[in-house]
């Protein structure tokens, strides 16, 4: 149970081979997977995305990629719920 910390997209492959069905990708730019979002299509993991207030996911959720925007609040929850994590820069 890995939470996976993406800040940019210049580790995705190796970050995507290393997700199982435990682990949560947090992606920390929403512009990340707005850039490629066929690459986030059928993750075996959970996606959340931390979103500054008022930002919104409704362009996200209609490309088949259902992600889950977070706060920093719930961010901090994330951490604390996962034994293990991995930023990826």
């Amino acid at each position: 149970m890995v939470l996976h910390m993406l800040h940019s997209s210049r580790q995705l492959d190796i970050c995507m081979a290393l997700l199982s069905e435990q682990d949560t990708l947090l992606v920390m730019d929403f512009n990340i997977i707005l850039a490629e979002p066929k690459r986030f299509e059928g993750l075996p993991c959970a996606i959340s995305v931390l979103c500054e207030p008022g930002q919104t996911l409704s362009n996200l959720n209609t490309k088949s990629i259902t992600a889950e925007s977070i706060s920093d609040t719930d961010w901090v929850e994330l951490l604390c719920a996962h034994p293990r994590n991995m930023a990826w820069a």
